[in-house]
């Protein structure tokens, strides 16, 4: 080759770009190699020597990575641009370069990133005042430590966000969509008290700008649907129900709001807020919103069909219910899940979540034979859906043992322990609180005297083994257990709480969640009747 065709900077600058671009895996390791490569051979060639450009492009590659420790690599990257601008080299670090830094760290996971993006964000403005034009921080810059936040779920977030959202109004930066959708996202996430009403009023301010002339700042449906996440997070149905009915009405009054009509996600926001009420009128307001749903549907809006989300938190609406008849709508909705999965409709096949829903519902049913038909609903779901069930799986079943009448306690204990055996010898699954808690109960219907306390004194170790004794279980068994027996469960006379008791019998009862996997301390001996 000729002088006149050797690669320049310029060259090496575009082949950067290339890779940033590419979203393509080691696309970030590949970039550094090559802005190393261009720094070797600026040493001796003048027309090759990395630039702000070059600096910029490697930075994005690592920024958009996702790649574990992208945003250490980054501020690394921008150390050594200082140091070259220092030298006097075209390599000065300007607003692209220090906006690219701050959003690797708000989507880097990494507890503190969003301190670290606000350090540099406030790096910027410090340069800035001190007379460094270029660097000034603009909309992007801010909206990427505001999204840090976001992300962030630590507490006091959503504040640090909306403060970073006024700074960048005091500093005449004019805020998009995209940053007060992260403001709203920081609150709707916060689970404060009171932290859905903020996002809201977030919300509101958003939408007076935008009728003031702001067209640019049209919120967007993810604004809208994090609003309504929140307030079903914080249980005010009513309040998400307001806002899917106020989106309804907006996109079909008004043709600049028709993106926010309500989807799929905002429908099953709302019935999964419903279900947390716990009420038999919330129940039947889920299924006339899931009604709905499929009337949009028919119309041919197939954005909001409905799908096994849908109708698994439709019927746990009638579940936690624990309305008597609730078994026979929760069975219904479960019967037209498996007709249209038959027919063909998408992401309908009921899942672990939808029986775990039904069972429940059964249990606080007045059907007969509880425990035998939820045994067999777990039967079902194990062999003709090859569906593993889960903790909450086999506490529902327990539940509806614990639940049966009189007449049948006795086959509901002895269900009851079989159930207790595979929670117990399974190496997937381990037992929550909420296990003993039950099973204590069936033990209390369907046993007496001796057996009764065989029976809870062996639980009892393996709950205590296992660091699951919850305040309410050791009220019930105080309140249910003769004086004498529960005296030498505890091993102490008199008045006793959980603080009077060694401390490791409770380690994990707040460590115990909904579905606990991993190794077990506890014993794996049987239970049997006698």
């Amino acid at each position: 080759f000729t002088t006149k065709c050797a690669p320049n900077t310029v060259s090496y600058n575009n082949v950067l770009n290339a890779w940033a671009s590419s979203g393509e895996k080691g696309a970030a390791s590949r970039s550094e190699a090559i802005l190393e490569h261009m720094m070797t051979l600026s040493e001796d060639e003048r027309d090759v020597c990395p630039n702000s450009i070059s600096f910029n492009a490697c930075i994005k590659a690592w920024a958009t990575s996702g790649e574990k420790g992208a945003a250490e690599r980054s501020e690394a990257l921008l150390k050594q641009m200082e140091h070259l601008c220092k030298d006097g080299k075209d390599a000065c670090p300007d607003t692209i370069t220090y906006s690219a830094i701050i959003h690797a760290w708000a989507i880097s996971g990494e507890a503190g990133a969003a301190e670290r993006a606000e350090a540099i964000l406030n790096r910027m403005e410090k340069l800035y005042t001190a007379g460094n034009a270029s660097v000034r921080p603009n909309t992007v810059s801010y909206s990427a430590a505001i999204n840090a936040y976001a992300k962030s779920r630590e507490k006091g977030a959503a504040q640090r966000a909306e403060a970073l959202l006024m700074r960048m109004n005091d500093a005449n930066v004019k805020p998009n969509q995209i940053t007060y959708v992260a403001v709203i996202d920081a609150w709707a996430k916060s689970k404060e008290v009171g932290s859905a009403e903020r996002a809201h009023d977030i919300l509101r301010h958003q939408l007076r700008l935008c009728e003031k002339g702001r067209a640019e700042l049209r919120p967007s449906i993810a604004s809208f649907t994090a609003v309504v996440d929140a307030y079903a997070t914080e249980g005010l149905a009513e309040k998400a129900e307001e806002l899917l009915n106020e989106m309804e009405q907006l996109s079909e009054s008004n043709p600049a709001f028709r993106h926010i009509r309500p989807n799929r996600i905002t429908y099953n926001a709302v019935i999964k807020a419903l279900a947390r009420k716990r009420e038999p009128d919330s129940a039947a307001r889920a299924e006339l919103i899931l009604k709905h749903m499929m009337m949009l549907h028919k119309s041919g809006r197939r954005d909001v069909s409905p799908d096994n989300v849908s109708f698994s938190s439709c019927i746990d609406a009638y579940a936690k219910s624990k309305a008597s008849d609730a078994f026979g709508h929760a069975q219904r909705l479960f019967n037209k899940m498996r007709e249209l999965d038959a027919e063909g409709m998408p992401n309908m096949k009921p899942n672990k979540v939808t029986y775990n829903a039904l069972i429940n519902a059964l249990a606080f049913s007045d059907h007969q034979e509880k425990a035998v038909e939820a045994q067999r609903l777990l039967h079902e779901m194990e062999l003709s859906h090859n569906i593993s069930p889960d903790c909450l799986t086999y506490n529902a079943v327990l539940r509806a043992c614990a639940y049966s009448y009189a007449e049948e306690s006795r086959e509901a204990l002895r269900l009851a322990m079989e159930i207790f055996e595979v929670l117990h010898v399974s190496k997937t699954i381990r037992p929550s609180y909420h296990s003993y808690d039950i099973f204590f109960n069936v033990c209390r219907k369907a046993s007496k005297d001796d057996e009764y306390e065989r029976l809870v004194e062996l639980a009892f170790k393996l709950c205590t083994n296992a660091g699951l004794l919850h305040p309410k279980t050791l009220r019930s068994l105080a309140s249910n257990a003769r004086k004498p027996f529960f005296q030498k469960l505890v091993g102490s006379t008199g008045f006793v709480t959980l603080k009077d008791l060694p401390p490791q019998w409770s380690r994990n009862t707040r460590l115990s969640t909904r579905s606990s996997r991993g190794n077990r301390a506890h014993s794996t001996r049987k239970l049997a009747l006698t």
